[in-house]
C-alpha cells in the first residue's frame, strides 16, 4: 500500500492515534525482559523432556506479530508433545490427561528457574486448551499451552499485514487497548480476541481502499471502523473474510451451521471459522453499542 507522495492535512485525531499507539507499545527493555522470560521458559521445557529431541517453545499472538501493548501477555506454545483436533480446537478428555501431566512437569521445572523469579504461577485446567499462566516478579505475564504451529504461522501472517498496511497497526493497538477497557477482550467471556480483531480492521481497510477512501488518516480510518461495525454491519448478513477480500456477504461462506446472529470470522490461512461460545451474541451486542457510541465521541474529534 503506498503512502500519500504529497505531505497531506490529517484530523486532529489522527495524530492523537498515532502518540497513544507510540506510547502503549512495550519499551525496548521491557521487551527485552519478555525476551528473557521465553528464553527461561524454553529451558525448562526442554530439561522436563530431554528425552524428545524434536519439543520446541515458540512464542506466537502479538508478541511475535508487534500488536502487543506493554501489558500483553505473551502466548508461547510447546509444539511436539500433543495437537489438538482440527475439528473441535481443542484437546479430547483423553488427550487432556496426557496435557495435564507434560503441563506438570514443565511447571516443576519452572519452579526451578531461579533466574525466573515467579510471583504467581496457576494451572488452567478447565479450559479447552489447558495452559500455564506464569507471572514474574517483573510483571511479565506468560501463557504457556501445548498445540501445534497453527499460532505461530497466524502471528507470522498478521505480522505481514501490518507491514504491508500501515495503518492496521496503530488502528488495532487503539481498539485492544478500548475493549480491554470495557471488558469486552476476552474469549471465554464472549469478548473479541486480538487475532479477531485484527481481521476485522484489515478487512475494513481493504473495503476502505476498494472504495477509493484514504485510510491514511487514522482519525478518520478509526470512524468509519466504528461506523461499520457499530451500525452497518449486519451479523445475520455479513461476515469477515480478508481471504475474500474484506466484509463479505454470509452467503459466500459454506458450511456456517447453526450461526444465526453470531459474528463469523474467517480464519485467512485456514477457511475456517471459529466455534463461537453461547454468550458470544450477547457480547457481540455489547461490542455494538460500545461500537455505536465511541463513534459518536469520535466524531466530535474529526473536522
Amino acid at each position: 500500500m503506498m503512502r500519500p507522495s504529497t505531505k497531506p492535512v490529517y484530523s486532529p485525531l489522527h495524530y492523537d492515534v498515532v502518540e497513544f499507539a507510540r506510547q502503549v507499545v512495550p519499551t525496548p527493555a521491557e521487551r527485552a525482559e519478555k525476551q528473557r522470560v521465553i528464553q527461561c521458559v524454553a529451558a525448562a521445557t526442554k530439561r522436563s523432556f530431554e528425552d524428545v529431541s524434536h519439543i520446541q517453545v515458540q512464542p506466537f499472538g502479538s508478541f511475535v506479530n508487534g500488536l502487543s501493548t506493554w501489558n500483553s501477555d505473551v502466548d508461547l506454545v510447546v509444539t511436539g508433545l500433543a495437537k489438538p483436533s482440527r475439528i473441535t480446537g481443542g484437546f479430547s478428555h483423553n488427550d487432556k490427561r496426557l496435557v495435564y501431566r507434560a503441563l506438570d512437569r514443565i511447571a516443576a521445572n519452572l519452579r526451578k528457574q531461579k533466574k525466573l523469579s515467579i510471583r504467581k504461577m496457576t494451572m488452567i485446567r478447565t479450559a479447552r486448551i489447558p495452559l500455564i499462566k506464569l507471572e514474574t516478579n517483573s510483571r511479565v505475564v506468560a501463557d504457556i499451552s501445548l498445540g501445534d504451529t497453527s499460532g505461530p504461522r497466524a502471528a507470522n501472517y498478521i505480522a505481514q499485514q501490518v507491514g504491508a498496511y500501515p495503518s492496521l497497526g496503530p488502528l488495532v493497538l487503539v481498539l485492544k487497548v478500548y475493549l480491554r477497557s470495557c471488558g469486552l477482550n476476552e474469549v471465554a467471556n464472549g469478548g473479541i480476541s486480538s487475532f479477531a480483531l485484527t481481521n476485522m480492521v484489515l478487512a475494513h481497510i481493504m473495503d476502505e481502499l476498494r472504495d477509493g477512501h484514504d485510510v491514511f488518516d487514522l482519525g478518520e480510518t478509526l470512524y468509519s471502523f466504528l461506523v461499520r461495525f457499530g451500525d452497518d454491519f449486519d451479523v445475520h448478513r455479513d461476515a469477515v473474510s480478508v481471504q475474500l477480500g474484506g466484509c463479505v456477504a454470509r452467503s459466500q461462506l459454506s458450511h456456517l451451521g447453526d450461526s444465526q446472529g453470531r459474528l463469523i470470522l474467517e480464519d485467512p490461512l485456514t477457511g475456517a471459522w471459529p466455534r463461537l461460545r453461547d454468550g458470544t451474541q450477547h457480547r457481540h451486542s455489547a461490542c455494538v453499542q460500545v461500537s455505536d457510541r465511541h463513534c459518536q465521541n469520535t466524531h466530535r474529534n474529526l473536522p
